[in-house]
């Protein structure tokens, strides 16, 4: 639902050709999104909500492999994925 609003949030400011579109989404998309939604929103009320919302995620996909007695290397090897893709989509700032 997070997401949902942020593309709704970005999409008051473009003009239509340029709009985001749930039918048209690549994985640069994503990128390309948050960098708008920075750019129009730089207090960035949604993406601080939904870093909290993915951090609970992960903490609860961790726990469940915990609980399941996965091997120590397959939640060692999660936890890295999962941190580094959570680094790279919220909090790595490219230039602009």
């Amino acid at each position: 639902m997070t997401s949902l609003a942020i593309i709704e949030a970005v999409n008051i400011h473009l003009p239509p050709s340029e709009q985001f579109h749930l039918g048209r989404w690549w994985p640069w998309t994503t990128f390309e999104l948050l960098r708008a939604y920075r750019r129009f929103y730089p207090e960035e009320p949604l993406l601080r909500r939904q870093r909290k919302l993915i951090a609970v995620i992960y903490t609860c996909t961790l726990a469940a492999l915990a609980l399941f007695w996965f091997d120590l290397y397959i939640l060692m090897f999660v936890a890295v994925v999962e941190g580094f893709w959570f680094w790279f989509v919220f909090f790595r700032r490219p230039d602009d």
